[in-house]
């Protein structure tokens, strides 16, 4: 996605904004400055925003929130929508604040995890799906992006192929298995089957390196393509 195309859909953010709530009019003004490339005035706006959120009440704070997230979709790069001093300031902090008012509920979780601030003292993205899957099952988003993050470590470990497994295979296999098992739990059709291909390739690949290192074989991509197996790092390699 191009960034031209990040500034419209900020410039079209602000105008909602402006006709449907007139409480974030300074965020109105954030979206439409950056949008224009004016990053200091941009910024100047949201701090401003930022001063009037702090007189509001929990469920001001939450309906942004909520708002905010579903925008969020709509932007390849979510920094240009949801800069850091909007996360560090307001979305995290109200986050905590929804979870000490309801620990049973698992959508600040799945949405600490969906905003992500890096902290030292969690444990990642990762922990706060997970908590979201525990406390509701049936979280489709929080089932979906946990296997998101689970093949994007597994695409870590595969992304020296086929040189170099990056990683331990059987502890991928585990987990590819539990991705499998969350995914299972996954109804929604376009979510499930963006997963199940991909997940259906990794586990396929961590397999053969498996076998292919027991078999003592040398060339990893030579044994592939005794397989008949077709690979993205096989195609990679014939470029």
């Amino acid at each position: 996605m191009s960034w031209i195309k990040e500034q419209n859909n900020l410039q079209g953010v602000a105008q909602e904004i402006l006709a449907e709530h007139p409480a974030w009019t300074d965020f109105a003004h954030y979206c439409s400055e950056r949008s224009e490339g004016r990053r200091k005035d941009a910024l100047l706006a949201l701090d401003d925003f930022l001063k009037s959120s702090g007189s509001w009440s929990f469920d001001d704070k939450r309906s942004f929130i909520l708002w905010i997230t579903g925008k969020s979709d709509e932007f390849f790069a979510k920094t240009w929508l949801i800069p850091h001093p909007l996360l560090q300031n307001l979305i995290v902090p109200a986050l905590y604040e929804w979870i000490a008012l309801e620990p049973g509920n698992a959508e600040p979780h799945f949405l600490l995890g969906f905003h992500y601030y890096r902290s030292k003292d969690d444990g990642g993205p990762e922990s706060h799906f997970r908590c979201a899957v525990y406390l509701n099952s049936s979280h489709q988003r929080a089932r979906y992006h946990l296997v998101q993050l689970i093949l994007r470590d597994i695409g870590y470990c595969h992304h020296e192929l086929p040189a170099w497994y990056l990683g331990q295979p059987d502890g991928d296999l585990a987990r590819l298995r539990e991705a499998c098992a969350l995914l299972a739990g996954v109804t929604d059709p376009d979510m499930y089957s963006e997963c199940k291909q991909q997940l259906a390739e990794r586990e396929s690949i961590t397999r053969d390196w498996i076998e292919f290192e027991k078999a003592g074989a040398k060339n990893f991509e030579l044994w592939c393509h005794a397989k008949n197996r077709s690979y993205w790092f096989l195609k990679k390699c014939a470029s």
